[in-house]
């Protein structure tokens, strides 16, 4: 058994902030992989792949700081969970809230689509 790099960290901060850890693991396997210095095309940093605006909204400085990415990255992701059943998985995280809110819900762009799948997938639904 291979145990999840940062699982104790992620455990610790999603339980502070009352957040499923199995979606904050999907998230983070999808965004990153676990990879604490991930950095997509876009911007993207750390493992729950902050964007600059979003890291500075939530006040990190650093957004390769494992601790640091996943309390301002959870906050985000429970931020913009939809309150609406499904999906269950959050479209806004990597769609961003505005376009959620334009079409209402997961936007028809199949990048968005894939990933809300994925992340379904991951947690077994």
């Amino acid at each position: 058994f291979n145990p999840r790099p940062f699982a104790d960290l992620i455990s610790t901060v999603a339980t502070s902030q009352d957040m499923d850890i199995r979606l904050v693991h999907a998230v983070i396997e999808q965004e990153s992989n676990y990879q604490a210095r991930a950095r997509s095309k876009k911007g993207a940093r750390g493992l729950m792949q902050l964007m600059p605006d979003t890291a500075r909204q939530y006040g990190v400085r650093n957004s390769y700081d494992p601790k640091s990415n996943l309390e301002a990255g959870i906050r985000h992701l429970k931020a913009v969970m939809s309150p609406v059943d499904p999906p269950p998985a959050p479209p806004a995280y990597t769609g961003g809230e505005p376009t959620v809110k334009r079409y209402g819900g997961l936007p028809p762009f199949p990048e968005t689509q894939s990933y809300v799948r994925s992340i379904l997938r991951r947690l077994g639904r």
